[in-house]
């Protein structure tokens, strides 16, 4: 094994000094992170110059230094970075940069190309030195490509939301309801309406909306046909609507994206760790109640201004208003002087920033993981959730299944002894195989009592949305939801019954779910608030309308979200409410009506209104993508 110094180059000399003795020690001037609490400048082409006087040629060098810039910024290599080479005489295939004494970058060539994994700085050095040199039947290593975003939110680029318009839906709405600012909305709707008629967009029609990470409303499309697209787009003199052909469209979109970042470089991605560096000291703090990130900043003695200009910097790339009470962040001191901050985002990304020459650069670090696919089958003997805990089922995997089943599933009536349940799911593991995280839900099915059952499948509709979809490929997901709360117990079905406060036989012309004051309620739905506020015996009372046909009512409640009341645009599955016993009732239970062309029906007789539907080319890929999964499912079983 060789190792080599990476170190910024001051002369020319220097480097001609390197590319004819390769294998030395180089002693020429580097910027020192020790010394200073600045970032080094951008220096690809030096690793590539490294690379080169290692003995790579100049096309190989160049692609090995990109390679090596997906797993970690090469403007934060220091000194103390360097090469691990294979010994000499022997072709340079495999070789390693360790980063910090603690992980390192193996860097492989296979077919001309390229490929990163993530390792320990000692598992580096024992597979570089390695006669084999194989990587196949190595468990320690992580194949950057296997990382991939687990949610929506990209950070330094736009945020974007497809739609469908359906039965009731409008353009206001279907904007509201993703955006929430009324007045840029209505600015933007005013321009669409010179050239086209909101009301004439039709059911089934499809659209995006483009939102800033400072949330602001950029742009939005909808199809109006095979080859037009009417898009209305935010500019310096306020909102412009035109229509588009499809390649128009795309010129459109792509301006977009490249005038968003105007006057900011964007952010970078590392999958290592900034600040794992044995100089650096680390606090690690927690937002508190009654706190703020100033405030919790301010604590730790740095001076306000820097505060104002990290600050400034964040929100750039990340809404503030996001940093919750028992949210995670460290500030980072090199020598007593602040070197970097960094917010945990969730349990695999970070956002970083470091210090640089009297300003932050900022970086997202997500930490590289592999998936494992785990296969569980429940027997149900007491309830799922027992039995669930009994198998060891994450609870996020447990919660997450509730929720998707709970458009099909009465888990009040429908589950019994004897029910089973079948689960194949992801588990998240790093480069030392320990575990991270569950991951999502790949597959399940239901057997009921009557043989009757339920299948789901995880199926991709883009790079980072997905659903879950029946056998047919139909999604599981109703328009509507017929249970909106979480752990609650059915205590009064629809029908007649004997009032418990009145004494004599009513009409009950909803369902009563039984649970702890303060339970989350959930909108079933999306739609718009038509009233929030006390109702007569239903107490504190809250109708929304989904569309010209369905509304739903949620009452006895104990106090309503912040932010819920009429006119408000509410998704489905947002929290609206907390169970009371306000109004005409003997302890805390939510009441719950589905009201359909104004009538209240029974929510477990009514056939819900579908949700999502795959077009032709989808429906296609979704099956191949099944055969896939039930391959799976049937090794699972076999084994």
């Amino acid at each position: 094994m060789t190792v080599i110094n990476i170190k910024l180059l001051s002369t020319f000399c220097c480097l001609i000094f390197l590319l004819s003795i390769p294998f030395v020690l180089l002693k020429a001037n580097n910027y020192n992170l020790k010394e200073n609490n600045e970032y080094l400048g951008k220096n690809t082409e030096v690793l590539t110059e490294v690379l080169r006087g290692a003995g790579l040629g100049f096309e190989d060098a160049s692609k090995a230094a990109k390679a090596f810039a997906n797993a970690y910024p090469p403007e934060m290599l220091s000194e103390k970075s360097y090469l691990i080479m294979p010994p000499l005489g022997k072709e340079i295939n495999l070789f390693a940069v360790n980063i910090d004494d603690f992980e390192a970058v193996l860097i492989t060539k296979k077919n001309k190309k390229f490929i990163a994994y993530i390792t320990s700085f000692d598992d580096a050095k024992k597979i570089v030195s390695s006669k084999t040199g194989g990587l196949s039947n190595i468990d320690t290593i992580l194949l950057l490509e296997e990382s991939k975003k687990l949610d929506k939110e990209n950070f330094g680029d736009l945020k974007e939301i497809e739609v469908i318009f359906d039965k009731g839906s409008t353009l206001f709405g279907k904007l509201y309801l993703n955006h929430g600012k009324k007045n840029e909305i209505r600015q933007a709707v005013r321009e669409f309406k010179k050239i086209y008629n909101p009301a004439k967009i039709k059911i089934g029609t499809e659209g995006k909306i483009f939102i800033s990470i400072n949330d602001k409303l950029l742009a939005f499309y909808v199809k109006l046909d095979k080859a037009r697209y009417l898009i209305t787009v935010k500019t310096p003199t306020g909102y412009q609507a035109e229509i588009l052909n499809n390649k128009k469209l795309t010129e459109k979109i792509n301006k977009i994206h490249t005038k968003k970042n105007k006057g900011y470089s964007g952010i970078n991605v590392t999958k290592i760790s900034l600040f794992n560096g044995k100089h650096l000291q680390i606090k690690e703090l927690e937002i508190k109640k009654g706190s703020n990130l100033y405030l919790t900043l301010k604590n730790t003695k740095i001076a306000s201004s820097e505060i104002n200009k990290l600050i400034n910097k964040i929100e750039k790339v990340y809404n503030i208003k996001k940093v919750n009470v028992g949210q995670k962040i460290k500030v980072v001191f090199l020598k007593d002087k602040l070197f970097g901050f960094a917010i945990k985002l969730n349990n695999i990304k970070e956002l970083q920033l470091v210090s640089s020459f009297g300003d932050f650069k900022i970086y997202l670090y997500e930490k590289s993981f592999k998936k494992k696919l785990m296969y569980t089958k429940i027997n149900i003997e007491k309830n799922l959730y027992i039995d669930a805990q009994k198998n060891n089922l994450p609870t996020e995997i447990f919660i997450e299944l509730v929720k998707l089943l709970s458009y099909s599933i009465d888990f009040q009536r429908d589950i019994k002894p004897l029910s089973k349940f079948e689960l194949i799911y992801e588990n998240l593991y790093d480069y030392k195989n320990s575990f991270i995280m569950p991951g999502d839900i790949i597959f399940s099915k239901v057997i009921l009592e009557k043989k009757t059952f339920l299948e789901m499948f995880k199926f991709n509709l883009g790079e980072v949305e997905y659903d879950y979809f029946d056998r047919e490929g139909n999604s599981i997901r109703k328009k509507l939801m017929r249970t909106p709360i979480d752990g609650a117990r059915l205590s009064s079905g629809f029908g007649n019954r004997r009032h418990p406060i009145l004494g004599y036989n009513k009409m009950h012309k909803g369902v009563d779910f039984a649970a702890k004051k303060g339970t989350p309620i959930l909108a079933a739905g999306d739609g718009i608030v038509e009233r929030a506020n006390k109702y007569g015996g239903y107490g504190n009372y809250i109708r929304i309308k989904h569309n010209s046909e369905y509304k739903t009512a949620y009452a006895h409640l104990f106090k309503f979200a912040k932010g819920i009341k009429k006119g408000k645009y509410v998704k489905q599955g947002s929290i609206i409410g907390y169970v009371g016993s306000s109004g005409r009732s003997t302890g805390p239970h939510l009441h719950y009506e589905i009201i359909l062309n104004n009538r209240q029906v029974n929510p477990y007789k009514l056939k819900l209104p579908e949700g999502k539907k795959l077009n032709k080319k989808l429906l296609k890929d979704f099956e191949k993508h099944k055969e896939k999964i039930l391959m799976q499912y049937k090794q699972f079983n076999d084994f």
